[in-house]
C-alpha cells in the first residue's frame, strides 16, 4: 500500500467526527492559532473556524473591532468563546480554551440543501479561507505589537 493510501485511510478514521449535528472535517494549526472546518448536518452546508487562545492579547474588550475589519467568506458569521456555549454537542466541538471566530458558507450563491446549484466548496477552498482568516488575525496581532 502506498503511504498516500495508507495516509488517506488513517484521515478516514480520524475525520469525520461526529458531534451531533456537525461533523468535524479537519482541524490544523496556522500561526499558534487552532483551524477547523466543520458540515452542518441540516443544510449540509460548510464552515470554516479560527480559534485564538483564551488568554491572548487579541481577546481583550477593545480588541473586538477586528472582527469588523476581517475579510472572509460572507463576513464573519460566528464568534463565541469555549466557556459560554450551552448544548452539549457545542461544549464538545468548541471544549478548548479558544476565542471562534468562524464563517460559514449557507450563502445565496453556496451550495446547500436548500440551493443544490449554488458552488460547493471543496476542501482545499476551505482550508485556503480559514488560512486567509488566520493569516490577518496574524497581521493583526503584529500590528498590536503582541
Amino acid at each position: 500500500m502506498s503511504k498516500k493510501a495508507v495516509a488517506e485511510k488513517v484521515w478516514k478514521k480520524i475525520f469525520p467526527q461526529d458531534f451531533g449535528r456537525v461533523f468535524l472535517l479537519e482541524e490544523w494549526e496556522r500561526h499558534g492559532y487552532l483551524c477547523r472546518i466543520v458540515q452542518g448536518k441540516r443544510l449540509d452546508h460548510y464552515c470554516g473556524y479560527v480559534g485564538i487562545p483564551i488568554d491572548h492579547p487579541l481577546v481583550k474588550d477593545e480588541e473586538w473591532d477586528i472582527i469588523e475589519r476581517l475579510e472572509v467568506h460572507g463576513g464573519v458569521t460566528f464568534t463565541t468563546d469555549s466557556f459560554t456555549l450551552n448544548d452539549s454537542w457545542e461544549k464538545k466541538l468548541w471544549k478548548e480554551p479558544y476565542f471562534w471566530i468562524g464563517f460559514d458558507c449557507a450563502h445565496a450563491w453556496d451550495y446547500s440543501k436548500v440551493n443544490p446549484k449554488g458552488h460547493k466548496w471543496t476542501l482545499s477552498e476551505l482550508k485556503r479561507e480559514a488560512n486567509r482568516l488566520a493569516d490577518q488575525l496574524k497581521e493583526k496581532e503584529k500590528k498590536k505589537n503582541v
